[in-house]
């Protein structure tokens, strides 16, 4: 997700349970100090996206690239920073929150469609790789 401020309240309400922090799942820096910051990571719930619509023809290759990005690489970046810690706890859930559009085609969405596609068969080799250990890959359904 990337970084973005939050209300004052949501940033004063204490809990013992939930954390906000920064993260941009672009960058391994970024990736390293939420990780850092967080501590044990027992749930993962990769939700970040970025949505783009239009025809792919017209979609500059740079904002493609930035969607996959997101969606994709930083989804696979995040799942590859959490397994060591959830195998070493021999615990832990992983889901990759994917969209409705790959359920059914949809018109002027193909890069968008192509990177969320891309996760929801990621996971599903994923959840055979760890299927041998006590974590858990889900894709939402």
């Amino acid at each position: 997700m990337r970084s973005r401020p939050i209300s004052s309240r949501a940033a004063s309400s204490p809990s013992s349970l939930i954390r906000i922090l920064p993260l941009d799942v672009t960058r391994p820096d970024s990736i390293e100090a939420a990780l850092q910051a967080a501590g044990p990571i027992d749930v993962l719930v990769n939700n970040a996206g970025i949505g783009v619509v239009g025809a792919l023809e017209a979609t500059p290759m740079a904002h493609i690239r930035k969607v996959f990005e997101t969606n994709t690489f930083g989804v696979m970046a995040m799942v590859q920073a959490v397994i060591p810690q959830m195998r070493a706890r021999r615990s832990g859930v992983i889901v990759n929150v994917t969209s409705s559009v790959t359920l059914a085609p949809h018109p002027l969405a193909a890069a968008y469609t192509a990177s969320k596609q891309a996760i929801q068969g990621f996971t599903g080799s994923l959840v055979h790789e760890l299927s041998y250990s006590p974590i858990l890959g889900q894709i939402p359904g």
